[in-house]
């Protein structure tokens, strides 16, 4: 590349970033916090029904209204109150005592009452009323004490917490990514390549973020999710990139595997698009753009800087105060060893992740609410107080809409089944509403199966309309369950085809799915263990075990890490290939190809994992489990799966690695990935 189209492609960089961070400024003001459920079209009915039928909305905010006693100042304070906040605009209807006369709404023992808000509007809509009526109406106002939680109050405060956590991560994984580049090339300036173009990643993708929320809803949590991605695979490419140049200069060879790797990611977070949660598909439309650019920016802006830098690049060199081994790469040396004794070698390791992954067995799923917050958060501390007076479920029960059933006596009976608190029923013309408050979590496994038993009640005439949390909970779980076979196959189709592509190879591909489900479903046992059995809580600091995971971590874990594994195995197997292909020797193959990227690769894990790891810092648990998640995943595949399965099951394979059939040798052939491409 000649010096005057290297400042031109940096000039294009420096005028794209501004761009990016012109455009993406505001970009954590047009995100939301939602779309955990799948929309369902019974739930949507029955609620038209209770609104226009008994007047009833469910409410996706509450204020916990604390007063000294039932004086007529309180009397006239909570009336006022009710009526200014049912003026508001975005507030669809306010419900209090003092407006209805509804006992439920009051305290049992007194010195307390719920206004009960239905905020319009979509999410991002309900969000922005809520904060205004924090900001107007908490705290102390004459005789009351005022405090908020609920659906929409929560959204807004996650909104908020995620936002800060995000800078929180950044500042905690920077000085530790530039310290490990330090350490891998030895020199400033080389070390601080990598970082800028993870900077440029960054901005990018706050650019990208605040385009695709103009057009579709987008969740906080892509904010924390692909900034960091983003940032950890422009590094991670970087990384290669510049060990290749320094090893022989080939950033093109080096150029063709970085944008290969990133069209395999992509490819593997695409099908997240599968699945109608906007918090999954959301997480997809901005990632793979993040994708892309942090592959493209790596090959292209990053070789305009080695040559602008030139011998620059080599100056302030640390080798003399660092320790460097004698013996040759020590990746080079393990490969030699698992060689002798490939049996050995992997049979432990494949139990070790087998015992690893047990745990997963007995996996228990629901979906996130208040406790994903910090213990002191207003919203959830207003929560507790509120399931300790009134009881837990008693403003979101789980609701039966009875049109034309001329007898709910079986759905009333239900006040006898575990996990039921109450049962309330009420009439208005041919239409009965049974309302079922429930002392379990709603979107527990216990919440679930109410909400299934409620589905499996079947009248011999009329209709049943079924609503509440329980009831999208278990929604939510059979769309996901009716959506993973595709996106399972989506992912392993599409990773096959392009490692054959890559490789040439059937087994080869075979065994790189294999590998990256084994290593995934360890990191998933490790999970339960920790986030839903409560084991080695201080490994990532204070959060509440709920019992279960959220149901959709799962799926945003298996679509991200197992495109990160496949990253990995393409630096691998490219290396590899070129040994084989210029020797005929899969042994030495397998060995000069991790002596040349063992320590790349666990570097790249290293990197990557500590910005990853950095969302532990956060305090929102759903944030911790991703985090310490994907981190594990990282670790477990590049250092055991790459480090030691790999090549043990390459040289029991040995020349059959690379065998395939006639039909898909010659479309290898004609449509294969080749050295001079």
């Amino acid at each position: 590349m000649s010096g005057t189209r290297a400042r031109l492609i940096v000039l294009l960089a420096v005028l794209g970033v501004g761009l990016a961070a012109w455009v993406g400024a505001d970009v954590a003001g047009h995100l939301s916090n939602g779309g955990y459920v799948a929309a369902s079209a019974e739930s949507e009915r029955a609620e038209r029904v209770l609104r226009e039928t008994f007047g009833v909305e469910r409410p996706n905010m509450l204020l916990h209204v604390t007063a000294p006693a039932d004086e007529s100042a309180v009397v006239r304070a909570g009336s006022d109150l009710t009526r200014r906040l049912a003026a508001l605009p975005g507030v669809v209807s306010a419900h209090s005592y003092w407006n209805t006369g509804d006992p439920r709404l009051k305290a049992p023992g007194g010195g307390s009452a719920i206004v009960a808000l239905r905020l319009g509007g979509d999410e991002n809509a309900a969000q922005r009323t809520a904060r205004q009526v924090v900001h107007d109406f908490t705290g102390h106002h004459g005789p009351l004490v005022i405090a908020a939680t609920g659906e929409a109050p929560g959204n807004a405060e996650a909104l908020d917490q995620g936002d800060a956590d995000l800078v929180t991560a950044e500042l905690t994984a920077a000085p530790v990514i530039l310290l490990v580049l330090l350490l891998v090339f030895r020199t400033p300036l080389a070390a601080l390549l990598p970082f800028v173009v993870g900077a440029v990643s960054v901005v990018s993708t706050m650019g990208v973020l605040r385009i695709v929320a103009e057009f579709t809803a987008v969740s906080t949590f892509a904010l924390n999710i692909t900034t960091l991605l983003g940032f950890g695979l422009a590094i991670d490419y970087s990384l290669f990139v510049l060990v290749r140049h320094r090893e022989d200069g080939d950033v093109r060879s080096a150029a063709r595997t970085v944008l290969f790797s990133a069209v395999t990611v992509a490819i593997s977070v695409s099908a997240l698009l599968i699945f109608p949660l906007y918090f999954l598909s959301s997480l997809a439309i901005a990632a793979i753009p993040v994708v892309l650019i942090a592959g493209v920016t790596s090959v292209t802006v990053l070789p305009a800087l080695i040559v602008l830098c030139g011998q620059w690049m080599e100056c302030g060199d640390l080798s003399r105060f660092l320790p460097r081994s004698t013996k040759g790469p020590i990746w080079g040396r393990l490969a030699g060893l698992i060689m002798r004794r490939p049996v050995s070698w992997a049979v432990p390791v494949v139990l070790g992740l087998l015992l690893l992954a047990a745990p997963f067995g007995h996996a228990r799923f629901g979906l996130t609410d208040e406790r994903i917050l910090p213990p002191e958060s207003p919203v959830r501390t207003t929560a507790v107080a509120i399931e300790r007076e009134f009881g837990r479920g008693a403003f979101d029960p789980l609701t039966a809409v009875l049109i034309g059933v001329p007898d709910p006596g079986p759905y009333t009976a239900l006040a006898g089944e575990p996990g039921v608190s109450t049962v309330d029923a009420e009439k208005r013309g041919d239409v009965h509403r049974v309302s079922i408050a429930l002392s379990v979590p709603p979107y527990s496994n216990e919440g679930e199966r109410l909400a299934r038993k409620l589905s499996e009640m079947h009248p011999a005439t009329g209709e049943v309309l079924r609503t509440g949390p329980s009831v999208a909970f278990a929604h939510t779980k059979d769309v996901l369950a009716e959506r993973i076979p595709y996106a399972l196959a989506l992912v392993c189709v599409a990773m096959f085809l392009l490692l054959f592509l890559f490789t040439g190879g059937v087994l080869v591909a075979v065994k790189a799915l294999l590998f990256g489900a084994l290593s995934l479903t360890a990191s998933f046992g490790a999970m339960v263990f920790i986030f839903q059995d409560g084991n080695l809580a201080w490994l990532v600091g204070d959060f509440t075990a709920t019992g279960y995971l959220d149901v959709t971590v799962p799926v945003l874990m298996f679509c991200v890490a197992f495109g990160l594994s496949m990253d990995y195995e393409v630096f691998l197997l490219a290396r590899i290939r070129e040994e084989y292909l210029a020797t005929g020797d899969n042994a030495r193959a397998v060995v000069s190809g991790l002596a040349k990227t063992g320590s790349v690769i666990s570097s790249a894990a290293l990197l990557i994992g500590v910005v990853l790891l950095a969302l532990v810092t956060s305090e929102m648990s759903v944030l911790k489990l991703l985090g310490l998640g994907l981190f594990l995943a990282v670790l477990v595949d590049a250092v055991l799966v790459r480090g030691v399965l790999v090549p043990a099951f390459m040289k029991i394979a040995g020349r059959a690695n690379w065998w395939a059939p006639p039909l898909l040798r010659r479309v290898h052939a004609r449509l294969g990935i080749k050295e001079n491409q």
